[in-house]
């Protein structure tokens, strides 16, 4: 039971702190799942932790996108100055659809 409460606060805090994680602290986490994996405690058919963060930051960036009113939204450079984003952006809504 430690496991799975371990595994749902990694999934659920994760996303904050990943891009603060050094080189050393990644593998280590994945090692965490594989652990997970041998006791059947996580599936090996999910995704492993650098997926699901880019899973995640993906949908994100989906959602800012799409959404004019998006609290981040403005951030975004429009479209007439960066095409490519938008080209990208565009082209990755149609293949995860």
């Amino acid at each position: 039971m430690n496991e799975y409460r371990m595994t749902c606060f990694l999934w659920f805090t994760v996303h904050a702190w990943w891009g603060f994680a050094t080189s050393a602290d990644k593998p280590r986490l994945e090692a965490f799942l594989r652990r997970g994996v041998r006791l059947n405690l996580y599936s090996a058919l999910d995704p492993s932790v650098s997926q699901r963060v880019q899973d995640t930051d993906d949908e994100l960036f989906s959602a800012v996108m799409a959404n004019s009113h998006h609290v981040l939204h403005h951030m975004l450079p429009d479209r007439e100055s960066a095409p490519l984003i938008h080209m990208l952006s565009d082209l990755a809504d149609m293949t995860v659809h």
